[in-house]
């Protein structure tokens, strides 16, 4: 009986001893990887770079709801600041470390039959370490989306950094102090391990009573005088601001928007809160930013707390109407809610072939402007969603060759993101002809968005309306390697155009330098409705800056969160300067874990100042940190209200059409 008691102690001995090297060699190795950058908390990215301890805590689940939190808020520079962002780290692991000691020294109790030693049962924890930190890792390679070499490889760099090679080498080095250390200890001296374990692990939850409050909310906007007006907000996917002739570009590709901008204001710089279509539209529909919205991955529903356009617009007496193109717009995210009428185009197309070639626009307006000829005896809300402008890029007849009419080669748009010979050392002429198709789609959709407009105008609606246009994102086109969208922060996925006609063209022909975002949709759409914004609108009204009220903004933020934790970036962006940090240092090996740029003598973002500039650039990261920690905040507690977020089941059927769009399985 002593004997298995003897063992008993010892095992549980042996992993306090490894928790207590662990923590010494974690510790610094985070402060190392994270310095000079915003450290993320824990769940930002479960699967990187900690110890088998909080992996286990956090994949338990329920099972340690009880226990201390893991690290739960973004830390600034400061190493200081970091420790206690870490300090969280110790009692949780801790209670781990307990609890899974306890039962692996009674197994050592019950299967050993000859007399063990300390440094037996280390080598058993650090088995089990090293199979924690490989099961966490296996979901990032997505197995479940086939085995192809290709992808396994690409797949397999995000274990180099911050990922399962770094959390597997604190591991090792933990183990190997721990090894050195165990003839210092006799069995009798496990108990004085954990002992001093539990202090330091109280000390540190000690430190984490001290929190930050969150960051404040705008408050809500004042509601314009006069009477409610009509609001019709057009979205046109994919649509890059530099491909707009009132953007300056050359090619005819836009003459109804060109028209358009006219009779509206123009804001200049437009920034996309995102670089994907749910997201970014989901912020347009309740004026706060991804992580405060809470609608990050695609298996995220906007949560019921969040207001939506069409319940504030419905509850004011609004007719609302919604007809859509695309499966990220569909209705079960949140945007149906308050809306008479919503439908989404896009559903009848089940085949990825099908679904990339559908041409959508003329459907969106037969049944927008079908519903617009109703008799409305009570003002308006239409939300319209234009989605061929987005790859791939089949426009139909004339608009296939009516800017690329003398190109004789193969190269055409379908499969623009799966096809290995779209890439960025391909023909310069077939890139040519891409962006002609990208164009054509551009064109044909401009003359849809054209007969709404003058559908509105024919009707004598335009005096009561107030109508804005805009695109959720950009395409690249390898102007940083890449192609398509979901995947950076450049401003070739974040510029988009951004046009408010006010009732009766108010300021028409005005142009606004200032940066806008796409949380501003919201707020400005209500205000020129005589509508107030909800208390946690993030966004400000355009149509209050029209007027002459000041803004107090300094920066816009964007930020691309990758499901799998494979892919995760926030941009600062000032007016002339914009910085990038990447929380998984693989994305971009040629750049670094952080870019700098001179938007204004360098607006394509091809001269990374980084390295010259420190001083700068790290007073833009502490400003990117209070931003981050107080969404994240607002995230925390929204999950919270919620009992965690609200999630879906993704069909086979909507699946295949996400996988056929390139969103899911790249």
């Amino acid at each position: 009986m002593a004997s298995r008691a003897s063992s008993f102690l010892r095992c549980l001995g042996a992993l306090m001893l490894l928790t207590a090297t662990t923590w010494a060699v974690e510790i610094p190795a985070l402060l190392f990887v994270w310095r000079h950058q915003t450290l993320p908390p824990y769940a930002f990215f479960p699967n990187q770079s900690y110890d088998f301890l909080a992996k286990i805590r956090w994949f338990a689940g329920a099972l340690f709801d009880w226990a201390p939190g893991l690290p739960d808020r973004f830390a600034g520079l400061a190493v200081g600041d970091k420790l206690s962002a870490l300090a969280p780290l110790l009692p949780s692991t801790l209670v781990v470390a307990a609890a899974v000691g306890v039962i692996g020294g009674a197994l050592c109790a019950l299967v050993s039959r000859r007399r063990g030693t300390l440094r037996g049962d280390l080598l058993l924890w650090a088995a089990l370490a090293l199979v924690v930190h490989v099961a966490v890792s296996i979901p990032a390679f997505s197995l479940d989306e086939g085995l192809r070499i290709s992808r396994l490889a690409y797949r397999a760099r995000s274990l180099v950094v911050d990922g399962m090679l770094l959390a597997t080498a604190v591991s090792l080095v933990a183990w190997v102090l721990a090894w050195s250390l165990a003839p210092l200890f006799s069995r009798s001296r496990a108990l004085t391990i954990a002992g001093l374990v539990t202090m330091v692990g109280a000390s540190a939850l000690a430190m984490t009573n001290a929190r930050p409050a969150p960051a404040a909310k705008a408050a809500a906007s004042a509601p314009s005088a006069g009477a409610h007006r009509n609001v019709v907000l057009i979205s046109l996917d994919s649509l890059r601001a530099d491909h707009v002739g009132a953007w300056g570009y050359k090619r005819d590709t836009t003459p109804n928007l060109d028209w358009f901008a006219k009779e509206s204001v123009r804001f200049r710089n437009a920034i996309s809160t995102s670089s994907w279509t749910l997201p970014t539209h989901l912020t347009m529909f309740t004026g706060r930013s991804q992580l405060s919205h809470g609608v990050v991955v695609d298996t995220n529903v906007l949560p019921t707390s969040v207001r939506t356009l069409g319940e504030i617009f419905h509850d004011a007496g609004y007719a609302t109407a919604g007809f859509v193109s695309g499966p990220y717009v569909s209705g079960h995210y949140g945007y149906d809610r308050g809306m008479d009428t919503y439908i989404d185009l896009s559903a009848q197309w089940g085949k990825g072939a099908e679904a990339r070639a559908a041409v959508l626009s003329p459907q969106v307006n037969e049944k927008g402007l079908a519903w617009l000829d109703e008799t409305h005896e009570k003002p308006f809300f239409l939300f319209l969603h234009y989605f061929d402008i987005h790859y791939d890029y089949v426009p139909p007849p004339p608009y296939d060759t009516m800017f690329d009419p003398g190109y004789t080669g193969t190269m055409d748009g379908r499969m623009f993101i799966e096809r290995d010979d779209v890439n960025p050392k391909m023909p310069p002429r077939d890139l040519e002809h891409i962006l002609a198709l990208y164009d054509g789609e551009i064109r044909f959709t401009d003359e849809h968005v054209g007969r709404v407009l003058d559908r509105l105008r024919e009707k004598g609606l335009l005096d009561s309306t107030a109508v804005m246009i805009v695109a959720d994102h950009g395409d690249e086109f390898f102007e940083h390697g890449n192609k398509g969208h979901h995947r950076t922060v450049y401003d070739e996925v974040l510029h988009v155009p951004m046009l408010l006609r006010l009732p009766g063209g108010e300021h028409a022909g005005e142009t606004i330098d200032a940066q806008t975002s796409l949380l501003d949709v919201f707020p400005t759409l209500l205000d020129a409705a005589g509508l107030a914004a909800p208390e946690a609108t993030e966004g400000e009204s355009l149509a209050g800056w029209i007027r002459g009220s000041t803004s107090t903004r300094t920066a816009v933020f964007s930020d691309f969160y990758d499901k799998r934790g494979f892919n995760l970036q926030v941009s600062r962006r000032t007016p002339d300067e914009k910085t990038i940090q990447h929380f998984n240092r693989i994305t971009h090996p040629k750049q670094g874990a952080l870019e700098d740029y001179d938007l204004a003598g360098d607006p394509a973002e091809k001269s990374n100042r980084a390295r010259s500039r420190r001083a700068e650039v790290a007073s833009a990261v502490e400003a990117m940190t209070a931003w981050l920690d107080g969404q994240w905040r607002f995230h925390r507690r929204t999950e919270t209200e919620t009992g965690g977020n609200a999630s879906i089941q993704i069909d086979t059927e909507t699946m295949q059409r996400l996988k056929s769009l390139g969103y899911v399985g790249e």
